[in-house]
């Protein structure tokens, strides 16, 4: 008989490695949990358990889970690290004095932000892909051609998203390597990976925006390093402009492509030409000698000559060939607009910020315009404002 008795749980030492060089030794149990273990772990060390990454085997350890789910034993080392604390998030969004507190940069990270959406929407708009297949894939990475400061998103090697940026580009004989580092973590875990990776996607597709974002274009969420933060120059300004008016022009040709592709549309242009056809042949309310076919319906020819029958015919195959298209290539134009029509709103709305107010004086209040034009108001209750300006001699 096999017995279905659970095994006891037993004790045993664990090895913690910090980012920092040294480690220590905790006592844990192999049906406690990851939560429980990064409690004992916050005593140690003072790392809150919220900032803990526990790292074995390559495997990130799960809140959730049990020790004995990842196999660790006696004098198993696990690596800590300390997760990267976001900048806190406003607790009531709608209190604007607040939420312009964490909007607080300066000048330079503003730039630099404006400079990293162009650099991310022109890569986005380089590597459109022109394949129509059944897999729609709407960028093609091996065109992707990146730049040393870039603000990437990384899938690092435990499954996770993580803000990254670019800190060096090498051309080899197998291909364009990247060597990323991640935003917040130590340089140990910089690494170096291939060009065309899935694991490198454009900033902010994968992790997410802060409400508390001081600009609507992506902004890092982790504080970047010092070492990495590429200042920019009161000269970029101007280029941007250039650089956004180019942007803007590349959209409009995508969303003129998605309206000449989009099926409604296409009924619409079918429809015009129908009802050129019927305006022709003389069919309105009330003639039904002749009936263009549409839906299952037949054309009952009275009276229409050759010519008028092969344009019936031409329209009526118009309209079949638009109900048995292919919709793959319109699902391409859309899967790619949509993330660069975003990107391109963000990003033009920071970019109206580089733009200065013109001078233009400021009317004059009702309170003003009364001291003004005191001498010149009616005893009759009506008062009649007006500015007075003297006469030029002639």
């Amino acid at each position: 008989m096999t017995s279905n008795a659970k095994p006891e749980p037993y004790r045993f030492k664990l090895k913690i490695r910090p980012n920092s060089q040294g480690q220590f030794e905790v006592l844990a149990t192999s049906d406690m949990l990851v939560s429980e273990l990064k409690a004992i772990i916050s005593t140690f060390c003072g790392v809150p358990a919220n900032q803990q990454r526990l790292i074995s085997s390559g495997k990130l350890l799960k809140d959730e889970s049990v020790l004995s789910s990842y196999k660790l034993d006696e004098g198993h080392v696990v690596q800590l690290s300390t997760s990267p604390q976001a900048a806190p998030e406003a607790e009531n969004p709608e209190n604007l004095n607040q939420r312009e507190r964490f909007r607080g940069i300066d000048q330079n990270e503003r730039l630099e932000t404006i400079k990293q959406s162009l650099q991310t929407t022109n890569l986005m708009l380089e590597v459109l892909s022109n394949k129509v297949e059944d897999d729609i894939i709407g960028f093609d990475n091996r065109l992707r051609k990146f730049y040393p400061g870039q603000w990437v998103d990384v899938l690092d090697t435990v499954e996770q998203w993580l803000e990254g940026q670019v800190k060096e580009v090498a051309t080899t004989s197998q291909g364009t390597l990247i060597f990323i580092h991640y935003n917040g973590w130590p340089s140990q875990w910089d690494e170096w990976i291939d060009s065309s990776s899935p694991r490198i996607q454009p900033f902010h597709s994968y992790t997410n925006q802060s409400i508390t974002a001081p600009m609507n274009s992506p902004h890092p969420t982790v504080p970047l390093d010092d070492e990495n933060l590429r200042n920019s120059g009161p000269h970029d300004q101007r280029l941007f402009i250039t650089q956004g008016l180019q942007v803007m022009n590349k959209m409009k040709g995508i969303l003129e492509k998605y309206y000449n592709l989009n099926t409604i549309n296409r009924h619409e242009k079918v429809a015009e030409k129908v009802n050129d056809l019927r305006c022709r042949l003389g069919i309105g309310q009330g003639e039904d000698n002749i009936e263009l076919a549409w839906g299952n319906e037949s054309v009952n020819e009275v009276n229409v000559d050759n010519e008028d029958k092969e344009s019936i015919s031409s329209v009526e195959n118009e309209r079949n060939e638009i109900e048995m298209s292919n919709d793959v290539e319109f699902g391409l134009v859309t899967v790619q607009a949509a993330p660069l029509l975003d990107r391109t709103g963000r990003l033009l709305s920071d970019l109206a910020t580089l733009i200065p107010m013109p001078s233009i004086p400021l009317m004059p209040s009702p309170a003003e315009l009364s001291h003004l034009t005191s001498s010149n108001r009616s005893d009759v209750g009506i008062h009649i404002y007006a500015l007075v300006t003297p006469r030029r001699p002639n």
